[in-house]
This record gives C-alpha cells, sequence and structure tokens, in this order.
C-alpha cells in the first residue's frame, strides 16, 4: 500500500463524481494525479454519512493510496479511502457494506447500501442486516443473562444473599477489580474471594469471558483453603502481575506500530506476535488467553532459572 497524503472529507466529497453512474473507469485529477473519481463508496459516504452502521467508528479522513496489483512492480489506480479511529485509537477503513448481500440478489442500489467500517464488515460476511443485527443482540443478551442468573440462583443457594439482575454487573466489577485472588485453577479461570453485602463470596472467574462462571458453597471453600499452600497464593500474585506488565508492554507495541506496515505477516513477525494479531482483529477474549498463555511460559521460565540457581 503506498500513501500520497491525507485529506479532509469535504475536499473529497465535494471533489468526487457522486452524481453520475457508477464507473471505475473515471478519472480526474486531485494533487497532481489522476484519482479515480466515480467509485460507488463516494456516493455512499456523502449520502449515508461516514459513521459505520454497526459501530460508533466514524470516517473523519481520506487518504489518498493505491494497492499493489498483478506482479511484483504493478499498482493499481489512486483512489481515496475513507479512515477513522476505532475505541482503541488505531486507524481503521470505512466501506460500503449491502444491506441484502450480492449473493442473496442484493443491487448496488443507494437504498442497499450503507457504511461500515471494515472489522464490523468482515463479521457481517454474507448475512442479510437484520440476521447480523439479530446475532449480535441475542449472543450478548443471552451469554451475559445465563451467567447472571445462575449466580443469582446460586448466591441465594449457598449465602442466603439476594441478588436483582441489576446488580450483576456491581458483583462483577467487584470480583474483576477487588477480588481477592486465591489460586489460579488454569491460564484464565481464578478463584477469588470477594466481600458482598457483608459476606464473603467464594467465585471462579474467567478473565477470558470476564464474567462470573459459578458461586462456590462455603464449605468448599473451607476446605479448599485448607489445601493451597501458601507458594500457590504468592505463584497468583505473581501472575497477576506479568499479567499487568505482558498487557501494558501490548498496549505500547500497538501503539507504536507504523500504520503502513500492519499486516498478518508483519504483525507475527513482532514480539508477542499472535498477541498483537489477535488484538488487531478485535479478537478480546483471544488476546486475554494468549496474554495468560505468554505469563505461564514466563512462569516456567523463571522457575527453571531459580531451579538452576539453587544448584549453582
Amino acid at each position: 500500500m503506498i500513501r500520497h497524503g491525507i485529506y479532509d472529507v469535504k475536499t473529497v466529497l465535494d471533489w468526487a463524481e457522486t452524481d453520475v453512474p457508477f464507473s471505475d473507469g473515471n478519472f480526474k485529477e486531485f494533487d497532481g494525479l489522476q484519482v479515480l473519481s466515480g467509485i460507488l463508496g463516494y456516493k455512499v459516504f456523502k449520502y449515508k454519512g461516514t459513521k459505520c452502521a454497526c459501530c460508533p467508528t466514524e470516517g473523519t479522513y481520506f487518504a489518498l493510496e493505491r494497492t499493489p496489483g498483478p506482479g511484483r512492480t504493478k499498482y493499481n489506480n489512486w483512489h481515496f479511502n475513507l479512515y477513522g479511529k476505532n475505541k482503541f485509537g488505531r486507524e481503521v477503513m470505512l466501506t460500503k457494506d449491502h444491506i441484502t448481500p450480492k449473493s442473496k440478489d442484493g443491487t448496488n442500489d443507494l437504498e442497499n447500501l450503507q457504511p461500515m467500517c471494515q472489522t464490523c464488515n468482515s463479521k457481517k460476511g454474507s448475512l442479510h442486516m437484520k440476521e447480523f443485527e439479530a446475532r449480535l443482540d441475542g449472543r450478548t443478551h443471552d451469554w451475559e443473562r445465563d451467567y447472571a442468573q445462575h449466580v443469582i440462583k446460586r448466591l441465594d443457594e449457598r449465602y442466603g444473599i439476594e441478588m436483582q439482575m441489576d446488580e450483576y454487573h456491581e458483583l462483577l466489577d467487584r470480583v474483576k477489580n477487588n477480588g481477592e485472588v486465591v489460586h489460579n485453577i488454569t491460564s484464565v479461570k481464578t478463584y477469588r474471594r470477594v466481600h458482598y453485602k457483608g459476606k464473603d463470596v467464594f467465585v471462579v472467574y474467567s478473565s477470558a469471558h470476564g464474567q462470573i462462571y459459578t458461586v462456590l458453597d462455603p464449605a468448599k471453600e473451607k476446605a479448599f483453603m485448607r489445601h493451597v499452600p501458601v507458594w500457590g497464593k504468592e505463584r497468583a500474585k505473581e501472575a497477576l502481575s506479568l499479567y499487568d506488565e505482558v498487557q501494558s508492554t501490548l498496549v505500547k507495541q500497538y501503539k507504536e506500530l507504523p500504520t503502513h506496515k500492519e499486516t498478518a505477516l508483519y504483525l507475527k513477525s513482532c514480539k508477542y506476535g499472535n498477541l498483537l494479531l489477535a488484538k488487531w482483529k478485535g479478537k478480546h477474549a483471544r488476546v486475554n488467553v494468549l496474554t495468560w498463555t505468554v505469563v505461564k511460559s514466563l512462569m516456567k521460565v523463571k522457575a527453571s532459572n531459580k531451579s538452576k540457581n539453587r544448584r549453582k
């Protein structure tokens, strides 16, 4: 990808030929270059706006670019791509999306087109917009509702604590931010203790999904605590410290990535390559899982070094 420059939205849309039939053969001069002027996306952005139909991402500037064509030295024609910033502050391209997909007899009429960021567009695929919205709403609603209902039931049965559905997020935030990590079950699951409504509650928390898996019986908590060695609690604290360290390194590295090198191949070649790639693709649950995998390997290296030092 070669980028010639960045221009504001109004300048480009005023220059573009949005009132002529769509064509890939229309060119006009812009900044001394022959640039495609009849692209359908220009028309969508002019009459339908520049905000993604699914998320808060909004296009704020155009970049004049050309992409590699067939062969090593050939490039496609100069054209404008619309970009905006996502919630992480990273550059995201805005595209035109077919409300009814072309694979389901959707047309290129303006009524069937809408602006959408590249991330949402790739998730939508060949679904109709209504199907995509229903899938997103259903997945988010059912997923959290099931966890919340389970936790509410177990709190009542095992601790005699009554909790309403709208109070679940308060408990979740308390477990996530203030819960004492008693032991790491796996790389993404931990036993945590939290003080809630006058009682110490013992839960299993998943950092990968950001949810409470279950609430444990107080009797089981006491039995478990008798068998958790001191080193287990210390290693849990050490693991959390390493997790924060890896996450901060990842965020810093992600912000410093050169825009023109944001490709899967380049990201994989960097330190924490799989983590960067997962973050780039917006797979936040996978980022958490991979972070814990890195933490696990770092802890193994530390344990191995300690063992070597003791032998010396």
